[in-house]
Parts: C-alpha cells; sequence; structure tokens
C-alpha cells in the first residue's frame, strides 16, 4: 500500500563516474605557478640570451608589414639600459620591456592552428586570455609555450647560422644536454643584470 522506497545504487557507478571527470578536468588544468613569474618595473627586465653564448640574445624589428618580429642578436647584448630586453607583465608572458609592456611574444598564427613546429614567432598586443603567450621555463632553461599538458612540447628555438628573422622559431623541445656544436639551440637564461 506504500509506494516502492527507490533505490540509488545503480546510478552510484554514473555519479562515481561524473566526480572522477570532474577531478580528472581540474587536475589537467595547469598550476598557475608553473608559468614565468610576472615580475615587471624596472628591476624586473631581463635580456633572453642564450645559455651557451651569452653575446647572443633575443631582439626584436619591425618588419615591412608593420609587425614586430624577433631574431638572435650576436652583438651589442649587454650594452643600453633596458634595450632589447624583456619582462612578464603576466604570468608566462614574455613582454617587451621598452615600449612598456606593449608587445608580447607568441607563435605565428598558421593553417593548422597557432602552435607547430617550425613556426616563426612574432610580438602582439599581450593578452592573457592567449594560450600562446604564456611560456615555461624548465630546469634546463628551456621555453615551451601554451598548454603544459599537451605533447609534444614545442620551445623557443634559435639556429645561430640562419639569416635574421628566420633564425628564431618553434620546435619540439629536446632533453638533456645541448650538442655545442650544433648551431641550434633551446637553452636559454634570463639574465636580470641591465645597466
Amino acid at each position: 500500500m506504500f509506494p516502492a522506497i527507490p533505490t540509488y545504487n545503480m546510478h552510484l557507478p554514473t555519479a562515481l563516474s561524473v566526480l572522477f571527470l570532474i577531478s580528472a578536468s581540474a587536475s589537467a588544468a595547469p598550476p598557475p605557478n608553473l608559468y614565468l613569474s610576472a615580475r615587471s618595473g624596472s628591476d624586473g627586465a631581463f635580456r633572453l640570451k642564450l645559455a651557451s653564448n651569452t653575446s647572443h640574445c633575443l631582439d626584436d624589428k619591425f618588419a615591412s608589414d608593420g609587425t614586430r618580429q624577433v631574431y638572435l642578436r650576436k652583438e651589442h647584448c649587454d650594452e643600453g639600459a633596458g634595450t632589447w630586453a624583456f619582462n612578464t607583465a603576466f604570468p608566462g608572458s614574455l613582454t617587451l620591456f621598452e615600449p612598456s609592456n606593449t608587445y608580447a611574444l607568441e607563435p605565428e598564427p598558421g593553417p593548422d592552428g597557432p602552435m607547430e613546429d617550425g613556426r616563426k614567432v612574432r610580438l602582439m598586443q599581450p593578452d592573457r586570455g592567449i594560450l600562446g603567450q604564456k611560456w615555461i621555463m624548465d630546469d634546463q632553461g628551456r621555453l615551451s609555450v601554451g598548454d603544459p599538458m599537451s605533447t609534444p612540447k614545442l620551445c623557443l628555438s634559435a639556429n645561430e647560422d640562419a639569416q635574421p628573422f628566420e633564425d628564431v622559431h618553434l620546435q619540439v623541445c629536446g632533453s638533456g644536454e645541448e650538442d655545442l656544436n650544433s648551431p641550434m639551440k633551446q637553452k636559454w637564461t634570463l639574465d636580470y643584470k641591465i645597466e
């Protein structure tokens, strides 16, 4: 005479599955402290130099189409206060120090998406919502871009033998020690000693 009491045991696996998916989604989000820490102002300026040759550093110039393109400067990297220097305007960003925080490093877009092996990099308006403007430096000095959970990881790479504006691009991240006899380099150092 009383209605049957519903049983929910049959729904338990589904509920657990939902909880598992939520937990997995949360754990897949990159920890914010992985990205380069925000550090702006004059004390936050640094030059991005090759770890194997600190006389070579990242610099930029205006291209014919009006965009700012980066290249590997091979001289005078320690001259000029704030010249060819960067800082970190928001976590993960590599933004120009002068003019202050007006350009951020990101991969050039392409038909197969913004993240691709061999893609050049450029400087665009900073936007903390763009994953391509978020960089992570590992304990080896390699700078990977975008989602740290993605594979393969793509790193900021320089070819010391290439012509300017053809010498800096993304490449699948290597591991271990670099071949000092190879012109391809991926290890960088942040030199905060700006004078």
